[in-house]
């Protein structure tokens, strides 16, 4: 019955059931991979390894694919209708690069903007998605290309260093400028997330964006493309792996992204995308959507509950009581997520309307 009501809500507030349920399959996954990071003995399994490693295309690429969603929507509907402009993007721009910055000084207790992390590069690319999302469509598919393309030639002319360090926040203003040059680098090409890949995933979400079908609401392709090039990627990374480096605890196989990764990823997206669209309404579907509808929330109450509860009296697990802590936290979270939707449609019967910020917290 809750999930039902979650259900009747993400009709009422004109939402994409298939995109949420696949956002919410990143955030499962993304889950294991951060509390892995703090709590789970190294050396990681493989399986597990690449378990998480396609949480972030998903969230950077829906992220992109969602703006040129809206953004065509809008031109597509009368002049009265609600109209997502650049302005709009910058402001909730604003919103989730408040949101990293918290993240890095509240829980990481470091200096913001200098490691580079997801929130970051998903700010930033919001209005970077909506500009190109009005460009024709060649270079909808051109951009995103090209950052990709470019991902292993930038490593390799500047360098691609594995130790990432985490400025302290008392570091003495005097030691700010020596530092800039590190982060300029970190926001480019080593980061956590730096623009190149990771500004590549969020502008190919605005050209996959065009393989929708306005006229019957969907994509017009099914998953057999997605899956040649999914073959093919995993090809091409089976013969050049990279380093496939574990760094300060996390896993994922992109440190460094290689073009293998890169395809991969694309061709995961590629499958999953027609795939959930279809399954919108299955019972997995729907026990994903809750967790997908406010992500940024989510994101940072585990980031926080990995820090402050399971960091300092879990370390160093087997996989076994790992996987039994993730099942709970998986639980907390969802319950979570099903009390927001629950706040949400109550707010909407009552004909409230959150401030912005709210709103870009909570999903919507």
């Amino acid at each position: 019955e809750v999930v039902g009501a979650e259900a009747r809500g993400q009709a009422a507030e004109g939402r994409l059931g298939g995109v949420d349920a696949l956002r919410g399959l990143a955030i499962v996954t993304m889950v294991a991979a951060n509390a892995g990071a703090a709590i789970l003995s190294e050396p990681h399994p493989f399986a597990f390894r690449l378990y998480g490693s396609f949480a972030a295309p998903i969230f950077v690429t829906l992220a992109g694919m969602m703006v040129a969603y809206a953004t065509h929507r809008d031109r597509s509907r009368a002049a009265s209708g609600r109209r997502h402009n650049l302005r709009y993007y910058l402001g909730r721009a604003a919103v989730i690069l408040l949101a990293a910055v918290i993240v890095d000084v509240g829980l990481g207790r470091f200096l913001p903007l200098m490691t580079w992390d997801v929130l970051y590069t998903i700010g930033l690319a919001l209005p970077a998605a909506y500009l190109l999302a009005g460009a024709p469509r060649w270079a909808r598919w051109a951009v995103p290309l090209a950052i990709f393309a470019a991902t292993p030639l930038v490593q390799a002319y500047w360098g691609y260093d594995l130790e990432i360090s985490h400025p302290a926040l008392d570091t003495p203003p005097v030691e700010l400028p020596t530092l800039l040059p590190a982060a300029a680098h970190r926001f480019f090409i080593d980061g956590w997330f730096p623009m190149f890949p990771w500004l590549g995933f969020a502008l190919l979400g605005v050209a996959l964006e065009t393989l929708r079908d306005p006229a019957r609401g969907g994509f017009w392709l099914d998953v057999r493309p997605g899956a040649i090039v999914l073959t093919l990627g995993m090809a091409v990374w089976w013969i050049y792996p990279g380093a496939m480096a574990t760094r300060a605890g996390y896993s994922e196989l992109f440190y460094p992204p290689t073009p293998g990764f890169l395809l991969t990823a694309t061709g995961v997206l590629l499958v999953l995308l027609p795939l959930f669209e279809r399954l919108s309404d299955s019972p997995i579907a729907r026990l994903l959507q809750p967790l997908g509808r406010c992500s940024l929330l989510i994101y940072m109450v585990h980031l926080a509950l990995i820090d402050r509860l399971l960091r300092p009296v879990a370390r160093e697990l087997d996989l076994g009581a790992f996987l039994v802590v993730y099942a709970g936290l998986l639980l907390v979270l969802w319950s979570l997520a099903l009390g927001i939707g629950a706040l949400k449609r109550a707010w909407r019967e009552r004909g409230y309307s959150p401030p912005m910020p709210l709103t870009v917290l909570l999903g919507g």
